[in-house]
């Protein structure tokens, strides 16, 4: 099992990759162990996607692009979330996965706030030093 999760974790794992250790977990009974590191994967990918992003003064731009990516990889993951663990329908999985959306979707908005913030202080610095001048 360590070893799947290993592979699950790799930088060089594709999608096509982690779906066929996730369908070997359940294979193996470990359904909901599969589905809780099938989304911290996802966390992660999130997370890296919103690292290339670097505040700009264009707040508008800067969130409208943050949250297509952002709504891009949470439909992406549920997609493939419901394949992969969803058949059976069971309650638990789905339980899972809307608890995990809504740890994204909170971590998402302060991550908005924040950037706004940085934002907005670096603005304000810069009218300052220009009215210094």
């Amino acid at each position: 099992m360590t070893k799947l999760v290993g592979e699950l974790f790799s930088v060089d794992s594709s999608r096509s990759d982690r779906r066929r250790i996730c369908r070997l977990l359940c294979g193996l009974g470990r359904d909901r162990e599969a589905s809780v590191l099938y989304l911290k994967r996802a966390s992660e990918e999130i997370a890296s996607h919103h690292r290339l992003v670097k505040p700009c003064g264009d707040i508008p731009s800067l969130i409208e692009g943050l949250a297509d990516l952002f709504f891009e990889c949470l439909q992406d993951t549920v997609v493939n979330y419901q394949s992969l663990f969803g058949a059976e329908g069971s309650r638990a999985s789905f339980g899972i996965c809307l608890s995990w959306l809504t740890r994204e979707i909170e971590a998402f908005i302060q991550k908005i706030l924040l950037m706004v913030g940085v934002v907005l202080h670096l603005t304000r610095r810069h009218w300052a030093s220009a009215t210094r001048r």
